[in-house]
């Protein structure tokens, strides 16, 4: 008796140890379990465990939220959730695949969850992979659905794509504006080129039929009207230097991306200036003075010309009884530009004219007594502007003026080419 007594309270003992290891161990499962599904619902993406017909088994909190799930979801079947068109397709790709791949769903979706046929502002874009877990026997256990909404992603690229067909169609606009705008360059150099002949023809008329009668009267002419011949002829020339400069003015102003740039001696350059213009430098007693000037990267005739106006003004705008004196010479120098600087001993420009003078048709309350069209430096300062570089001017009345020209180096070719 005493025997069964103790031998029952040793089980009592042994059923309570093995109840309260139970307890022990179903605490830390349900530990493991919750950890374990705070764990998931940290994911960034939406993941829940299905039976082949689509039965919520699991869920974590992301797709829950998704798709405004109760947080007990184990009697919901992800049918209840789709669209009867997206659900029979997922099932029948779900039914024909045998080989337990991994079926992958993406594309485009509406806010009540039906498939849409094309993304944009509004509209959801899932990914959904149904990944099958077997188990020992190899047959189909459950699926893995891992669901990721993209649509910010998504939208990103379709506003991006958005942008860059917007900015397709802006430069093919401006494509096209540059195509009519070459056309109407063309037909104004044209017109320009003919009007200017079509102008140029008579007074090459009048300055010939000046010349006729100088020749032919010039014995029983008096003083008066041989001035008046002579005046007959330098207008006639001075309109018809207007002619060129305005015809250059064009040309430079125009079809500054359409000039033929190369490498141009200035040294070269300036010499053949100065062969050109020897007789005003005799006659007036002038010289220019030079020495080392460097290679450029630019169109030698324009480079031609504005060293010829700038000589020539050099010359034209002196005081009286000074012989003028040119210095050319390098200002500055660096590893892209080379900075000129042409000096005289002119007349000098007044100050409050110096911003006006680039000015077409400009002229200083000095210019009044001389020769000239007006257009010189304004062509000048194209020209510099077309190469890529500018021109600027400091002076000084009755002392002279100095004029900046900055152009490319040689060495600028490739960096100008590409």
């Amino acid at each position: 008796m005493q025997f069964t007594m103790i031998a029952t309270a040793l089980l009592i003992l042994c059923l309570v140890a093995f109840v309260t290891w139970l307890c022990i161990r179903n605490r830390k499962l349900l530990r493991y379990i919750r950890e374990f599904q705070a764990i998931h619902d940290t994911v960034p993406v939406g993941m829940c465990k299905v039976d082949s017909q689509l039965n919520v088994i699991w869920s974590n909190r992301q797709i829950r939220d998704f798709y405004n799930l109760p947080k007990d979801v184990k009697q919901l079947n992800y049918g209840e959730i789709l669209s009867p068109s997206l659900l029979e397709i997922i099932k029948s790709t779900l039914r024909e695949n045998t080989a337990l791949d991994i079926i992958t769903f993406e594309g485009a979706m509406n806010p009540d969850l039906t498939a849409a046929e094309d993304f944009g502002e509004g509209k959801l874009w899932m990914h959904a992979s149904y990944v099958p877990i077997t188990d020992d026997a190899g047959k189909l256990s459950f699926y893995a659905l891992i669901n990721e909404d993209r649509t910010a992603e998504k939208l990103s690229e379709y506003r991006l794509l958005e942008q860059k067909q917007l900015v397709q169609q802006k430069l093919e606009s401006i494509e096209k504006l540059n195509e009519d705008l070459r056309e109407i360059n063309v037909g104004l150099e044209n017109f320009a080129a003919i009007a200017s002949h079509d102008l140029k023809s008579p007074l090459t008329t009048i300055s010939g039929f000046a010349e006729l009668l100088e020749r032919k009267l010039g014995a029983d002419l008096d003083e008066a009207n041989k001035g008046r011949l002579s005046h007959i002829k330098k207008s006639a020339q001075e309109m018809s230097d207007l002619i060129n400069e305005l015809l250059l003015f064009s040309k430079v102003s125009s079809n500054s991306n359409e000039i033929n740039y190369g490498t141009v001696s200035l040294q070269h350059t300036v010499e053949k200036v100065i062969e050109k213009v020897q007789f005003e430098l005799d006659k007036s007693h002038a010289k220019v003075l030079y020495n080392d000037l460097p290679d450029i990267y630019g169109n030698e005739s324009l480079i031609y010309q504005i060293f010829q106006n700038l000589i020539t003004n050099a010359i034209k705008f002196t005081a009286p009884d000074t012989e003028p004196v040119v210095y050319i010479s390098t200002h500055a120098m660096d590893q892209s530009f080379v900075t000129l600087k042409i000096s005289d001993n002119g007349v000098g420009i007044e100050a409050d004219q110096i911003d006006q003078i680039f000015e077409p048709f400009s002229r200083g309350r000095h210019d009044k007594n001389y020769m000239g069209t007006g257009l010189g430096l304004s062509i000048c300062k194209k020209i510099a502007g077309a190469h890529g570089g500018r021109m600027w001017i400091s002076s000084t009345i009755g002392i002279g003026t100095d004029v900046y020209l900055q152009l490319p180096l040689a060495e600028m070719a490739n960096a100008y080419a590409s």
